[in-house]
């Protein structure tokens, strides 16, 4: 299989596959920071601006890694990034250890940003991409719901359970990608490009 036609559905498989991961973290997050690590108000509010100020900060330096080495890199690098966050948000629950992983995680957000968007349509071209982005929509929604139930289900064995598992999902998904995941109609930016 050509790089070009293995491209999309790698694109759709990471879309299902982080859907249901993310979703499965998300849907305990809350209620596990609150009663596991017992974060009051205040830190729950600062566990928020620590990651929005971390996706603020990080997006220009990761779009130029994007850019200029690899947008497959790239967006390896940000699956792994959130993967690790959450594993060592679930497995310690300590304050200064979940605003740790949530810098990783905006992070990780940040290498993701945009550099999928433009590696997909690299690899198919304009017309066949928005039909890729309309059916990785669908199995996005379809992929959350399958997490969210998986979420409910592990988090009333343990809290902690679907946040670690989540993670090593995302993780495996970043380690899965590296091996499948192909790099054909990238061009790396010019330096003019960047600064303009």
């Amino acid at each position: 299989m050509s790089g070009r036609r293995a491209a999309y559905p790698v694109y759709l498989l990471m879309g299902l596959a982080s859907a249901i991961f993310l979703q499965m973290i998300y849907t305990p997050l809350a209620v596990y920071y609150v009663q596991v690590v017992q974060l009051n108000p205040l830190q729950l509010v600062l566990v928020g601006v620590v990651l929005e100020i971390t996706e603020l900060i990080c997006e220009v330096p990761t779009g130029v890694v994007a850019d200029t080495y690899s947008r497959r890199l790239s967006i390896i690098t940000g699956e792994c990034l959130i993967g690790i966050a959450f594993i060592v948000q679930g497995v310690t629950p300590l304050f200064g250890v979940i605003l740790a992983g949530t810098v990783f995680h905006g992070i990780g957000g940040t290498f993701i940003s945009g550099a999928l968007q433009a590696w997909i349509a690299d690899e198919l071209g304009e017309e066949r991409v928005r039909n890729a982005f309309l059916r990785y929509g669908q199995l996005r929604l379809g992929g959350g719901i399958v997490g969210l139930a998986i979420g409910v289900a592990l988090g009333t064995i343990d809290l902690a359970l679907p946040i670690i598992l989540g993670g090593m999902l995302m993780l495996a998904l970043g380690m899965v990608l590296s091996v499948v995941m192909p790099e054909t109609g990238f061009t790396p930016a010019s330096r003019g490009e960047q600064e303009g």
